[in-house]
């Protein structure tokens, strides 16, 4: 009974040993990459400024819930609520640059994780997102 006990603890302890391999991106221990820059509440303001002068205009991505987009929310944006962001990715261009912004940016992080996880090369996260762009006291749409 007591070799039997022990090869049971052996072997759990093997299959917890293998959960860190299994759950990478490429099955040997690497963490999944993602890639996205991380831009400033000045550079997205720029872009934002820029959008309707170019051939892919920037588009801006609120991650937020429908009652915090409606409270205030930078002009223009499309609102894809976190919730419903891998239902609704075909909504997200994949030509042009793409802000993705939430309150204070936590949310948006995420988001962008999930977009660069799909293949979207184009994304740009506002770290700060509303908070900072109420700050610095950019245009608000409600």
């Amino acid at each position: 009974m007591g070799m039997a006990c022990s090869l049971r603890y052996l072997g759990v302890f093997i299959a917890l040993l293998c959960i860190p391999f299994a759950a990478s991106a490429d099955g040997m221990g690497q963490p999944a990459t993602t890639t996205y820059e991380k831009v400033t509440v000045m550079q997205a303001h720029t872009a934002w400024e820029k959008a309707g002068n170019t051939p892919n205009p920037a588009v801006f991505v609120d991650v937020r819930t429908a009652l915090e987009y409606a409270s205030g929310h930078i002009p223009g944006a499309v609102n894809i609520s976190i919730q419903s962001l891998a239902k609704r990715m075909r909504d997200v261009p994949r030509d042009g640059d793409v802000y993705v912004y939430c309150e204070a940016g936590g949310r948006a992080s995420r988001a962008a994780d999930m977009l660069a996880n799909a293949g979207y090369t184009n994304i740009k996260l506002v770290p700060k997102s509303m908070r900072g762009w109420r700050a610095a006291h950019y245009p608000i749409e409600k």
